[in-house]
This record gives structure tokens, sequence and C-alpha cells, in this order.
């Protein structure tokens, strides 16, 4: 009898992957947090959930990665489509949860700068040592910045 789990999350290139037919992918490598399928020109990776979320990318509980690790080699074969990736050496499959994918391309914050850190002729701010940069007594907060007329980015709340 098969075996078929559920995905812990997933990213939304990946959900195509599973709606097409069902298609045959090659196992190309396997680490402990980490298993990488070519189907067709397309890179998937199964990863552990300690592994931070990347591109074409699925993951599983860390002992089920565990597991795969120990049971799996470059070169097995898998099924990938209908809406489950398949192991049949292992007579497992796997499916995407219901829930929302994740967007895998980063957010990207504003950042300010303020021209007064910088004098005329492009060189750094006017300390001449770490000693003197660190020295106590030194405001170099962000309150301290934008009282010589910086601006604070976008939602900044203060510290």
């Amino acid at each position: 009898m098969a075996v078929t789990l559920v995905a812990l999350d997933f990213s939304r290139p990946v959900q195509p992957l599973f709606e097409q037919a069902s298609r045959v992918g090659i196992v190309h490598s396997v680490f402990p947090k980490a298993l990488n399928i070519v189907v067709a020109d397309t890179l998937f990776v199964l990863l552990s959930v300690e592994a931070p979320r990347m591109p074409n990318s699925a993951r599983l509980p860390a002992y089920v990665m565990e597991q795969l690790y120990g049971k799996l080699s470059p070169g097995m074969e898998v099924c990938i489509g209908d809406g489950r990736l398949s192991i049949p050496t292992l007579d497992l499959s796997i499916r995407l949860p219901r829930g929302a994918a994740w967007e895998p391309v980063p957010v990207i914050a504003a950042r300010s700068w303020c021209r007064a850190t910088v004098d005329p002729a492009g060189q750094a701010a006017p300390f001449t040592s770490s000693r003197e940069r660190d020295a106590p007594g030194k405001d170099r907060s962000a309150t301290a910045a934008f009282a010589n007329g910086c601006q604070p980015p976008t939602g900044y709340a203060g510290r």
C-alpha cells in the first residue's frame, strides 16, 4: 500500500509541475536536507523544513528527509504530475498542501542614505579612526542621523 505524505509548504513555481500530466523525473542528487529532482529542463527540490525556502521547492519534515537520504540515490526514477510526486521504489507519494504557495521573490526594503555623512569630496564620514568613531558619547543612532537632515526610510518606527 502506497504511503501518501503532504508537504509542509511549497513555492508557487512548482505547482504547475504537480498539475500537469504525470512525467518521469530523475533524482539528480541527494543530500541530508535536500533532494534534487530533474524533470525535463526543470530542477525541483525537496527540502527539509530545517533548510531555508528555495525557488522550485517543497518542504517536508526533517525526519522524512533523513529517511529519503538513506534510501534514494542519483539516477532513480520518480514521477511528478497528476497532483503528486511519486517515488515508486519506496511506494511513496507526496502531495502539495491545499494552502497558498509562498512566492520565491525576496522582499526588497528601501534603504535611505544621508548625504550629510559623506563630505563633498566623496570621502567617508568625518571619523578619522575606529577609536574616535566608537568613542563613548558619540551618538550614531538612526535618530541622531535623522536630526542631521536625513529622512527615515518608509515605515521606520525608530528605536
